[in-house]
């Protein structure tokens, strides 16, 4: 019997099914179109005011994009006094500026997941430039989750000029402690620079999980100071930059090294548990010591690492509470010595770590169960 059913039994029922019912809405179905499932929705909430203040939470997909969608969606938004979770998969990038709006608007807003991907894997273009991202960011004060997905926030593009006058990149306007309760924030969408970072961790000191993904590696100068700032408290921290040899590069002796060991500072992170990161930031042998709480471990190597980190496994004193391994090559060419893999194999199960492939964790962001 379905929850509509239930609700005709008696008021009892009606109200614990409306709850049910319009708590948490999903919108996005390859069987029937979003756009007649949200102008029927917009129709019921327009007219029960009522309704209208149980929605908690909207995940909106769109799969073929049709007209009237997002600026249906945005109507929807704004009707809902106490939303305060949105997930959304594309959008009609001609009606985005209503949707944009629409978010601004929400002052109670707790998690934020956007992907400029709809559920047909259509791009959609991007959400809005990064300016004007944290410009909205601060707007939300009761934000405790943000993921942005892959090219869903665009370029910051000021300070980027071939004039030899250009001025400076423009500074961040920032609200210091604008996001007090905002703990976990997943930017995957690369296009982040020191002075955004900077700004990030000025708006929401008190972050539990950090990660970054895409975009430019960063280095020790760019991530330093938001780093010692989320240390004491952060328990997830991860670093996954795409990183490929360059055949046709001929380094230049005078050219200084690019310093992106943060060794001393992942160290000193004391409630840390999953962590996310390649031996360009944090070498094998920092791993010796320290880390109490570690249990889980995405670690990506060099070929020439692989022997030392399993040296470093070996000790039992060495990550003593680790459960979960992901082990991988650093750079997308480099081959792991497959003796050298069963070995670590083995080690693992004298340990009781449990081996993961090197996309699991990717996999289970994805909603993907392995």
């Amino acid at each position: 019997m379905s929850l509509a059913c239930l609700a005709l039994v008696n008021k009892q029922w009606l109200q614990a099914a409306r709850d049910v019912l319009y708590s948490h809405v999903h919108l996005g179905s390859s069987e029937r179109s979003v756009r007649k499932t949200i102008e029927s929705l917009l129709r019921t909430l327009s007219g029960s005011p009522a309704l209208a203040k149980i929605v908690r939470a909207i995940d909106f997909g769109s799969f073929y994009m049709e007209e009237g969608e997002t600026k249906g969606l945005a109507k929807v938004i704004k009707l809902c006094d106490n939303l305060c979770e949105v997930r959304l998969n594309g959008w009609n990038s001609y009606e985005l500026k209503d949707l944009v709006d629409a978010l601004k608007s929400k002052k109670r807003l707790q998690v934020l997941d956007i992907s400029h991907s709809s559920l047909s894997d259509r791009d959609c273009g991007c959400f809005c430039y990064l300016p004007e991202f944290l410009e909205m960011l601060q707007g939300w004060p009761e934000l405790r989750s943000a993921t942005i997905w892959m090219d869903t926030v665009d370029y910051d593009n000021s300070g980027f000029s071939s004039d030899a006058g250009e001025e400076a990149p423009t500074a961040v306007k920032v609200i210091p402690g604008a996001c007090p309760e905002l703990r976990r924030f997943n930017w995957l969408s690369g296009c982040l620079e020191q002075r955004h970072l900077a700004a990030i961790s000025q708006i929401a000191p008190s972050l539990s999980e950090f990660q970054l993904k895409e975009g430019s590696t960063m280095t020790r100068q760019d991530l330093l100071v938001p780093l010692q700032l989320w240390a004491p408290h952060l328990t997830h921290f991860g670093l996954n930059f795409y990183e490929q040899v360059a055949t046709w590069y001929v380094p230049d002796d005078d050219m200084e090294p690019i310093d992106r060991h943060l060794d001393d500072i992942i160290s000193d992170m004391p409630l840390l548990r999953i962590l996310d990161i390649s031996s360009m930031f944090l070498k094998p042998a920092t791993l010796s010591h320290g880390f109490p709480a570690l249990t889980i471990l995405d670690y990506r190597i060099s070929a020439e690492e692989l022997d030392e980190f399993i040296s470093i496994l070996s000790d039992p004193n060495a990550m003593p509470s680790l459960c979960e391994l992901s082990l991988g090559p650093r750079v997308s060419q480099d081959e792991l010595d497959s003796d050298l893999l069963d070995k670590m194999r083995t080690l693992c199960r004298s340990r009781g770590i449990t081996l993961r492939g090197q996309f699991y964790r990717e996999m289970l962001d994805w909603g993907i169960s392995i």
